[in-house]
């Protein structure tokens, strides 16, 4: 019996276990359109760049790493909030429930972000083509 339970342990996956690597995606449309969106909340150009400079760091040219226990989309998520300015409560029974999080930030953010709660493909159509302001630098991408 003892061994097993040594090769079940042999052949659980990484990815449960500890880190593996990771990447930044652009979710696809059909992705989009199978989401819900949540909330919204206006930024500054100062937090848009913040939320900008964490991709980098997540992604390719940073620490590309995955952690399903440490450092997963959720945790992801829970720092775009704070460089947005959004108060966070990162209770460990929601780090591995993307919607349960996200509710948890509504809440504690009452008054701060606009609740959408309708599916994702609804919301965007919704929405008119972006204001830019005129003579307005582009931010970096």
């Amino acid at each position: 019996m003892a061994a097993m339970a040594s090769r079940r342990r042999r052949l659980r996956p990484l990815l449960l276990t500890g880190s593996v690597g990771g990447r930044i995606d652009r979710p696809k449309p059909s992705y989009i359109d199978r989401s819900n969106a949540h909330f919204s909340v206006v930024l500054t150009d100062a937090q848009y760049a913040a939320v900008r400079s964490l991709i980098d760091e997540w992604g390719e040219a940073g620490d590309s790493h995955y952690n399903l226990n440490r450092r997963n989309c959720v945790h992801f998520v829970a720092e775009a909030a704070r460089r947005s300015g959004l108060t966070v409560v990162e209770d460990r029974k929601l780090m591995k429930k993307p919607r349960s999080f996200t509710q948890s930030l509504e809440r504690a953010n009452a008054g701060r972000v606009t609740v959408i709660e309708l599916p994702a493909k609804a919301y965007f159509a919704s929405l008119g083509p972006p204001v830019v302001a005129v003579g307005a630098a582009p931010l970096p991408h």
